[in-house]
Protein backbone atom coordinates (compact mmCIF):
# COMPACT_ATOMS: atom_id res chain seq x y z
CA UNK A 1 0.00 0.00 0.00
CA UNK A 2 1.41 3.58 -0.91
CA UNK A 3 -0.23 6.95 -0.81
CA UNK A 4 1.50 9.57 -3.00
CA UNK A 5 0.65 13.12 -3.47
CA UNK A 6 0.98 13.21 -6.98
CA UNK A 7 2.12 16.95 -7.48
CA UNK A 8 5.12 16.68 -5.44
CA UNK A 9 6.13 12.76 -5.74
CA UNK A 10 5.90 12.72 -1.62
CA UNK A 11 5.26 9.52 -0.50
CA UNK A 12 2.80 10.13 2.81
CA UNK A 13 2.58 6.32 3.99
CA UNK A 14 4.04 2.75 2.66
CA UNK A 15 3.30 -0.31 3.37
CA UNK A 16 3.65 -3.95 3.05
CA UNK A 17 2.87 -7.79 4.28
CA UNK A 18 6.01 -8.53 5.50
CA UNK A 19 5.50 -7.29 8.68
CA UNK A 20 8.73 -7.19 11.61
CA UNK A 21 9.89 -5.09 14.44
CA UNK A 22 11.81 -2.35 12.95
CA UNK A 23 13.92 -1.40 16.19
CA UNK A 24 14.64 -5.41 16.62
CA UNK A 25 15.23 -6.54 12.88
CA UNK A 26 16.85 -9.84 14.32
CA UNK A 27 13.41 -10.85 15.56
CA UNK A 28 10.81 -12.69 13.32
CA UNK A 29 7.78 -12.67 14.27
CA UNK A 30 6.22 -15.87 12.82
CA UNK A 31 8.27 -17.55 15.69
CA UNK A 32 5.99 -17.25 17.67
CA UNK A 33 4.40 -20.48 16.04
CA UNK A 34 5.75 -23.80 17.18
CA UNK A 35 5.24 -25.26 13.62
CA UNK A 36 7.90 -22.54 12.23
CA UNK A 37 10.57 -23.11 14.94
CA UNK A 38 10.99 -26.25 14.29
CA UNK A 39 11.01 -25.52 10.70
CA UNK A 40 13.33 -22.70 11.18
CA UNK A 41 15.93 -24.88 13.10
CA UNK A 42 16.15 -27.36 10.13
CA UNK A 43 17.02 -24.77 8.12
CA UNK A 44 20.53 -24.47 6.38
CA UNK A 45 22.31 -20.71 7.90
CA UNK A 46 22.19 -19.76 4.17
CA UNK A 47 17.91 -20.11 4.05
CA UNK A 48 16.99 -18.47 7.00
CA UNK A 49 19.39 -15.86 5.71
CA UNK A 50 17.71 -15.73 3.20
CA UNK A 51 14.22 -15.53 4.89
CA UNK A 52 15.51 -12.69 6.72
CA UNK A 53 16.52 -10.74 3.75
CA UNK A 54 12.60 -11.42 2.07
CA UNK A 55 11.26 -10.41 5.42
CA UNK A 56 13.59 -6.92 5.18
CA UNK A 57 12.51 -6.04 2.27
CA UNK A 58 10.17 -3.45 0.77
CA UNK A 59 8.05 -5.03 -1.37
CA UNK A 60 7.24 -1.34 -2.98
CA UNK A 61 10.79 -0.48 -3.97
CA UNK A 62 12.30 -4.17 -4.67
CA UNK A 63 9.88 -6.41 -5.68
CA UNK A 64 8.13 -6.43 -9.33
CA UNK A 65 4.87 -7.56 -10.12
CA UNK A 66 2.16 -8.04 -13.59
CA UNK A 67 0.65 -4.72 -12.68
CA UNK A 68 -2.32 -5.67 -15.40
CA UNK A 69 -5.17 -3.33 -15.34
CA UNK A 70 -3.53 -0.26 -13.64
CA UNK A 71 -1.61 -0.03 -16.70
CA UNK A 72 -4.39 0.81 -18.95
CA UNK A 73 -5.35 4.35 -18.03
CA UNK A 74 -1.45 5.17 -19.90
CA UNK A 75 -1.62 3.12 -22.61
CA UNK A 76 -5.16 5.17 -23.32
CA UNK A 77 -3.03 8.68 -21.78
CA UNK A 78 -0.62 8.02 -24.67
CA UNK A 79 -3.10 7.35 -27.61
CA UNK A 80 -5.38 10.34 -26.43
CA UNK A 81 -1.90 12.30 -26.41
CA UNK A 82 -0.93 11.20 -29.62
CA UNK A 83 -4.25 11.99 -31.57
CA UNK A 84 -4.94 8.38 -32.15
CA UNK A 85 -7.94 8.41 -29.89
CA UNK A 86 -10.42 11.06 -29.48
CA UNK A 87 -13.12 10.69 -26.37
CA UNK A 88 -16.21 10.23 -28.64
CA UNK A 89 -14.01 6.77 -30.37
CA UNK A 90 -16.04 3.67 -29.68
CA UNK A 91 -15.20 0.07 -29.60
CA UNK A 92 -16.76 -2.84 -29.69
CA UNK A 93 -16.01 -5.73 -27.19
CA UNK A 94 -17.50 -8.92 -27.89
CA UNK A 95 -15.93 -10.44 -25.12
CA UNK A 96 -12.78 -11.97 -26.34
CA UNK A 97 -9.77 -11.13 -29.79
CA UNK A 98 -8.79 -13.82 -31.50
CA UNK A 99 -5.09 -12.98 -32.82
CA UNK A 100 -3.19 -15.70 -35.00
CA UNK A 101 -3.80 -18.87 -32.23
CA UNK A 102 -4.53 -16.94 -29.36
CA UNK A 103 -7.76 -16.01 -27.89
CA UNK A 104 -7.91 -12.98 -25.39
CA UNK A 105 -10.74 -12.70 -23.35
CA UNK A 106 -12.40 -9.82 -21.48
CA UNK A 107 -13.44 -10.41 -18.14
CA UNK A 108 -16.62 -9.70 -18.78
CA UNK A 109 -16.98 -12.99 -21.47
CA UNK A 110 -20.39 -11.97 -22.60
CA UNK A 111 -18.45 -8.82 -24.23
CA UNK A 112 -19.87 -5.15 -23.12
CA UNK A 113 -20.71 -4.58 -26.93
CA UNK A 114 -19.88 -0.68 -27.55
CA UNK A 115 -18.12 1.10 -25.25
CA UNK A 116 -16.57 5.23 -25.99
CA UNK A 117 -13.04 5.50 -24.06
CA UNK A 118 -14.28 6.39 -20.69
CA UNK A 119 -16.82 3.38 -20.69
CA UNK A 120 -13.64 1.44 -21.89
CA UNK A 121 -11.96 2.45 -18.81
CA UNK A 122 -14.70 2.07 -16.48
CA UNK A 123 -15.11 -1.31 -17.07
CA UNK A 124 -11.70 -2.15 -17.42
CA UNK A 125 -11.96 -3.34 -21.27
CA UNK A 126 -9.23 -5.64 -23.00
CA UNK A 127 -10.75 -5.76 -26.09
CA UNK A 128 -10.76 -1.89 -26.10
CA UNK A 129 -7.44 -1.85 -25.12
CA UNK A 130 -6.33 -4.30 -27.54
CA UNK A 131 -7.92 -1.98 -30.33
CA UNK A 132 -5.91 1.32 -29.01
CA UNK A 133 -2.90 -0.86 -28.89
CA UNK A 134 -3.08 -1.64 -32.75
CA UNK A 135 -3.64 1.60 -33.61
CA UNK A 136 -0.50 3.10 -31.77
CA UNK A 137 1.57 0.47 -32.97
CA UNK A 138 4.87 -1.04 -31.23
CA UNK A 139 7.22 2.03 -31.78
CA UNK A 140 4.77 4.28 -29.69
CA UNK A 141 3.54 2.23 -27.18
CA UNK A 142 7.39 1.57 -26.23
CA UNK A 143 8.40 4.89 -26.39
CA UNK A 144 5.35 6.11 -23.99
CA UNK A 145 6.12 2.82 -21.84
CA UNK A 146 9.78 4.31 -21.19
CA UNK A 147 8.69 7.78 -20.86
CA UNK A 148 6.33 6.98 -17.97
CA UNK A 149 9.41 5.38 -16.09
CA UNK A 150 9.01 1.67 -16.60
CA UNK A 151 12.02 -0.50 -16.18
CA UNK A 152 13.90 2.24 -14.88
CA UNK A 153 14.61 3.63 -11.22
CA UNK A 154 12.47 6.33 -9.91
CA UNK A 155 14.95 7.73 -7.59
CA UNK A 156 13.39 7.21 -4.74
CA UNK A 157 15.13 8.11 -1.61
CA UNK A 158 15.09 4.49 0.02
CA UNK A 159 18.08 1.83 -0.76
CA UNK A 160 17.83 -1.29 -3.23
CA UNK A 161 15.93 0.26 -5.48
CA UNK A 162 15.05 -2.29 -8.95
CA UNK A 163 14.24 -1.10 -12.24
CA UNK A 164 12.71 -4.18 -12.94
CA UNK A 165 14.48 -3.58 -16.65
CA UNK A 166 15.03 -7.34 -16.83
CA UNK A 167 11.25 -8.43 -17.02
CA UNK A 168 10.22 -5.90 -19.62
CA UNK A 169 9.98 -6.99 -23.71
CA UNK A 170 12.83 -5.13 -25.69
CA UNK A 171 11.29 -3.08 -28.24
CA UNK A 172 12.62 -5.83 -31.15
CA UNK A 173 10.48 -8.61 -29.29
CA UNK A 174 7.30 -6.74 -29.35
CA UNK A 175 4.99 -8.48 -32.03
CA UNK A 176 1.41 -8.07 -32.29
CA UNK A 177 0.29 -10.50 -29.78
CA UNK A 178 2.81 -8.74 -27.02
CA UNK A 179 1.64 -5.43 -27.99
CA UNK A 180 -2.01 -6.60 -27.51
CA UNK A 181 -1.31 -7.86 -24.04
CA UNK A 182 0.63 -4.78 -23.10
CA UNK A 183 -2.21 -2.79 -23.23
CA UNK A 184 -3.96 -4.27 -20.21
CA UNK A 185 -0.55 -4.97 -18.40
CA UNK A 186 0.48 -8.29 -19.02
CA UNK A 187 3.51 -10.24 -19.98
CA UNK A 188 6.08 -7.32 -17.91
CA UNK A 189 6.22 -6.72 -15.07
CA UNK A 190 6.85 -3.21 -12.83
CA UNK A 191 7.61 -2.18 -9.51
CA UNK A 192 4.84 -0.45 -6.88
CA UNK A 193 7.12 2.86 -7.06
CA UNK A 194 6.96 2.79 -10.67
CA UNK A 195 3.32 1.96 -11.23
CA UNK A 196 1.89 5.21 -8.71
CA UNK A 197 4.65 7.37 -9.90
CA UNK A 198 3.06 6.74 -13.64
CA UNK A 199 0.06 6.83 -12.47
CA UNK A 200 0.31 10.32 -10.91
CA UNK A 201 1.74 11.23 -14.41
CA UNK A 202 -1.52 10.66 -15.99
CA UNK A 203 -3.96 12.92 -13.21
CA UNK A 204 -0.87 15.93 -12.35
CA UNK A 205 -1.28 17.44 -15.59
CA UNK A 206 1.82 15.31 -16.94
CA UNK A 207 4.83 15.59 -15.03
CA UNK A 208 6.79 12.52 -14.09
CA UNK A 209 7.72 12.92 -10.55
CA UNK A 210 10.89 12.01 -8.55
CA UNK A 211 9.57 10.29 -5.48
CA UNK A 212 10.84 10.93 -2.34
CA UNK A 213 9.99 9.99 1.68
CA UNK A 214 12.10 12.08 3.31
CA UNK A 215 10.77 16.21 3.25
CA UNK A 216 13.30 17.48 5.62
CA UNK A 217 15.62 16.68 7.76
CA UNK A 218 16.27 19.17 10.83
CA UNK A 219 18.98 19.35 13.74
CA UNK A 220 18.31 19.96 17.49
CA UNK A 221 18.23 23.50 17.04
CA UNK A 222 15.28 23.70 14.14
CA UNK A 223 17.40 24.81 11.33
CA UNK A 224 17.01 22.78 8.27
CA UNK A 225 19.95 20.92 7.26
CA UNK A 226 18.34 18.43 4.38
CA UNK A 227 15.55 19.33 2.16
CA UNK A 228 13.59 17.50 -1.09
CA UNK A 229 11.73 19.50 -3.21
CA UNK A 230 9.37 18.42 -5.84
CA UNK A 231 11.86 17.36 -9.17
CA UNK A 232 9.98 16.48 -12.63
CA UNK A 233 11.99 13.65 -14.45
CA UNK A 234 10.09 14.10 -17.09
CA UNK A 235 7.31 15.70 -19.14
CA UNK A 236 5.18 12.68 -20.39
CA UNK A 237 1.95 14.18 -21.54
CA UNK A 238 -0.29 17.37 -21.98
CA UNK A 239 -2.45 18.22 -19.21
Amino acid sequence: IMVMNPNTGEIYAMADSSSFDLNKPDEIPAMENEEFQAMWEEMSEEDQINYKNNMWNNFNTVSSFEPGSIFKPITVAAALEEGIITPQDTFNCTGVVEMYEEEMRCHLRSGHNILDVQGALAQSCNPAMIYISQRMGRDIMYKYFKDFGFSAQTGIDLPAEESAEKAVYTKDAIGPVELATMSFGQGFNVTSIQAITAFCAVINGGNLMKPYVVSQVIDTEGNIVYENQPQIRNRVISR
